[in-house]
């Protein structure tokens, strides 16, 4: 399999201020500027919005109107960010944090937007940047990572 390049978004990173989307049907492209940092996303069962990980709050997204709606604040009193985000096979969605300027300092968390969409923080232990988030195909088991310690760490 070789991978081909199908859109020169000109990203250097590819996360900050813009989500890009792309219909291969008929290859029209499309961005959306977000009013604060984008980190994460995940679709929800309306095909027409998106559930948003922005640098301060979860929120949906209607990919029509672009009118953006806060489900809840995160850390509003501490100097971190959403980072990364999945849904769980119980259809929640877990997410971690990270410091806002300074890599190194381990004072962000992991959580859990239930389906009701109350927030509950999982008992992790601090962490400097949450990242890749995944489960095991039967959900019982979630893997994540701390990016520093270069370990992937598991839990029930």
């Amino acid at each position: 399999m070789n991978a081909e390049l199908k859109i020169d978004t000109r990203c250097p990173l590819g996360e900050g201020a813009k989500l890009w989307r792309h219909d291969p049907r008929d290859q029209s492209t499309q961005h959306f500027d977000m009013s604060e940092r984008f980190a994460t996303f995940a679709l929800t069962a309306d095909t027409n919005t998106l559930l948003l990980g922005l640098a301060s709050r979860l929120a949906f997204f209607d990919l029509t109107t672009r009118d953006i709606t806060t489900i809840t604040e995160v850390e509003a009193d501490l100097p971190t960010r959403i980072n990364d985000g999945r849904f769980d096979r119980q259809g929640r969605f877990v997410f971690g944090t990270k410091h806002d300027v300074d890599d190194a300092q381990p004072v962000g968390a992991y959580y859990r937007l239930n389906a009701d969409l109350s927030l509950e923080r999982l008992p992790l232990g601090p962490c400097a940047i949450s990242n890749s988030i995944g489960f095991s195909p039967d959900g019982a088991t979630m893997y994540y990572c701390d990016s520093p310690t270069r370990q992937i760490r598991v839990c029930d």
